[in-house]
């Protein structure tokens, strides 16, 4: 199961969805996608230092000041993994706090 903490200032995110071999799981590739979108997003549309490290079966963004581009970014990224969420719960979880 991929478990997302989201807190002020920090998402975090580790495991992996379970839901098919790999090089077939849906969940684990579609939370992928969306986690490399929001590094790709943010380098190429904003200046803002965000720090966001991706690996098999963690990802970790950071910040603490940024621009609205970049609080626009995040807060999609967020409604994307939630959605996800949402449609698989077995294989992925959110936990929100302070956000």
């Amino acid at each position: 199961m991929i478990k997302v903490k989201i807190e002020q200032g920090k998402i975090t995110a580790s495991g992996h969805a379970g839901y098919a071999p790999k090089g077939q799981d849906i969940v684990c590739a579609a939370f992928s996608v969306l986690s490399l979108t929001l590094d790709t997003a943010v380098k190429k549309l904003t200046d803002d230092d965000i720090q966001i490290s991706l690996e098999s079966g963690s990802m970790e963004a950071r910040w603490q000041q940024i621009s609205p581009q970049g609080q626009l970014l995040i807060n999609a990224y967020i409604e994307g993994v939630k959605a996800l969420a949402e449609n698989y719960p077995e294989y992925i979880t959110v936990q929100a706090r302070n956000t």
